[in-house]
């Protein structure tokens, strides 16, 4: 199992700077997001250079982009903001394979109008849920275009906030390229009185065939993301689950303060060879 980063915790000047620091730290793979290039986080477009130059510094060091960045509220409760996010997502969308990747992350948004990882108790009303079938099917006819495969991750401020729900919107399309994004912290957020083992068990149960990116970030007893191994996830467990899984891509570290990545992947790296050896 490969270790990878995302590279939007490295805060550097230019997009070489940024690659620079991957490598320097231990990557060869990373989640990628379009302001490491200096962009927009939404950006209108993403002109032909900028892509090329992603693509092209991204190669010359020898990094894999496993995917990128295009979460968007895909149920904001104003649909002209809506709309013209989504009109952003879909230039995103429009240059991955320029920049190197045929993924790209989504986010099943929230009625909350500033922070669509935020909780909103309209998120579970059947409008939510019709408002994400309507965003999902948008959202894959641009795949189809492109050649892409995309995305969602269930998380507890979000309309998808259970491994169950998850599971409903694959089914509610049945399309190989809509997948998820597990990250055993906000899947163990989704149920946090129930036991973690439990459900990351549950998620791997329902969701294993469909999981196109895998996050790694810890968090403490008080909910704040901390270096890894230091937090709540139970990690040879998550790994474990993660290798007898369908998935086969590189495991996204992320959550972390700059000075956190390096002993936070030699503490991952341990659990993963670990993970490996004969019983």
């Amino acid at each position: 199992m490969e270790l990878g980063i995302y590279a939007k915790h490295f805060d550097r000047r230019d997009l070489a700077g940024v690659l620079d620091a991957v490598v320097d730290s231990g990557f060869r793979a990373m989640q990628f997001n379009v302001e490491s290039a200096g962009l927009p986080v939404l950006p209108d477009r993403v002109p032909a250079d900028v892509a090329a130059a992603v693509k092209r510094e991204t190669e010359a060091r020898g990094i894999r982009i496993a995917a990128l960045s295009g979460t968007y509220n895909m149920i904001h409760p104003d649909p002209a903001r809506r709309q013209a996010d989504f009109n952003r997502f879909r230039a995103i969308a429009a240059s991955a394979h320029a920049m190197g990747t045929d993924t790209l992350t989504l986010c099943s948004g929230s009625r909350d109008p500033e922070n669509m990882w935020r909780h909103h108790p309209g998120n579970n009303l059947p409008d939510a849920w019709d408002d994400l079938i309507a965003a999902t099917r948008d959202v894959l006819e641009v795949a189809e275009e492109f050649d892409l495969r995309v995305a969602f991750e269930p998380e507890p401020g979000n309309t998808i906030n259970s491994s169950v729900k998850a599971r409903r919107l694959l089914d509610a399309f049945e399309n190989d390229r809509l997948g998820v994004v597990i990250d055993a912290v906000n899947t163990m957020d989704t149920a946090p009185d129930r036991d973690a083992k439990e459900v990351l068990d549950e998620a791997f149960e329902l969701l294993s065939d469909r999981i196109f990116v895998a996050h790694a970030k810890d968090k403490n007893h008080e909910g704040k993301e901390v270096q890894t191994g230091t937090g709540i996830v139970p990690w040879s467990h998550y790994i474990d689950l993660i290798r007898k899984s369908d998935f086969q891509g590189p495991l996204i570290m992320h959550g972390l303060k700059e000075s956190e990545i390096v002993p936070s992947r030699e503490y991952l790296q341990d659990v993963i060879d670990r993970s490996t050896q004969p019983v």
